[in-house]
């Protein structure tokens, strides 16, 4: 009886530290969810051709936690749409996924290739 009293005070003791141990752990780990509200209003940042317009836009986001609140803007999007012919959506897509404040990687590029757009252009 007195062996089993032992063995049955060191599995309440290891249990009782495991339990202190894990005190405050959860499934919450700080980092609020990041939310993404809808594509801002398309801004026209090019044309090609006579047939052809390119359309960019962002999404904003918002992130809480119980510290802080932040937000800004990510996926940029760019739409290529055919406005000589009607169409049910864009010729051609992309998006980035990231989630940088700074909307240029989408404008630097229209800027070498179509007829206007650019660097004193701005998504916001």
């Amino acid at each position: 009886m007195k062996k089993f009293g032992n063995v049955a005070l060191l599995a309440v003791a290891i249990t009782a530290f495991a339990c202190v141990c894990m005190w405050g752990c959860g499934v919450d780990d700080g980092w609020g969810e990041r939310e993404f509200r809808a594509y801002d209003v398309a801004k026209v940042v090019g044309f090609v051709d006579d047939s052809l317009v390119i359309l960019a836009d962002s999404r904003e986001w918002m992130q809480e936690t119980p510290d802080y609140a932040i937000g800004g803007h990510g996926h940029q999007r760019i739409r290529v749409f055919n406005y000589r012919v009607q169409e049910d959506g864009p010729r051609w897509t992309d998006t980035l996924d990231n989630f940088v404040d700074e909307c240029d990687y989408v404008l630097g590029q229209l800027s070498d290739s179509v007829v206007w757009g650019g660097a004193n252009f701005s998504l916001y």
